[in-house]
C-alpha cells in the first residue's frame, strides 16, 4: 500500500520543546542537589544557635544594690535589673558573659519623666 498522507504521521516537535526540556532537566537536578544539602544541614545543625557558654559568671555589684530580675535578651544576653536607695540600675551582659555593654540608671520619683539637656 503506498504511504498517503492520511496514513502518516508527522512528529515534529516545536523549536522551544528541546531547551525546556534541558531546563526542565537541569532544575530537577538542582532540586535533588537542595534537598540533599538541606538534610545534611538539619543533621549536622550547620547554621545553628551557637552554643551556650558553659560555667559559671561572677557579678559583682555595690552593696546597697538588691537584685530584682533576670531577663534573658534575644541576642542571648541577660538584663539584670537592681534596686538601690539611689534608683533602679539595669545593666545588660553580654551573650558571651565576659562583658557589661550599658548601664541604665534611674533615679526614684513618681513618674516617669524626661530631662532635656540643654548643653
Amino acid at each position: 500500500m503506498p504511504d498517503t498522507a492520511p496514513n502518516r504521521q508527522i512528529n515534529h516537535a516545536p523549536a522551544w520543546l528541546n531547551p525546556v526540556k534541558r531546563a526542565v532537566w537541569v532544575m530537577s537536578v538542582l532540586i535533588v542537589v537542595g534537598l540533599g544539602l538541606l538534610a545534611y544541614g538539619l543533621a549536622t545543625r550547620i547554621g545553628g544557635l551557637a552554643p551556650a557558654p558553659h560555667g559559671t559568671i561572677e557579678l559583682h555589684y555595690p552593696s546597697g544594690q538588691v537584685l530584682r530580675q533576670v531577663i534573658e535578651a534575644r541576642d542571648g544576653g541577660l538584663l539584670l535589673v537592681f534596686d538601690g536607695d539611689a534608683g533602679q540600675s539595669v545593666v545588660r551582659l553580654a551573650p558571651d558573659g565576659a562583658r557589661l555593654n550599658m548601664v541604665v540608671l534611674k533615679e526614684r520619683g513618681d513618674a516617669f519623666k524626661l530631662v532635656p539637656n540643654l548643653e
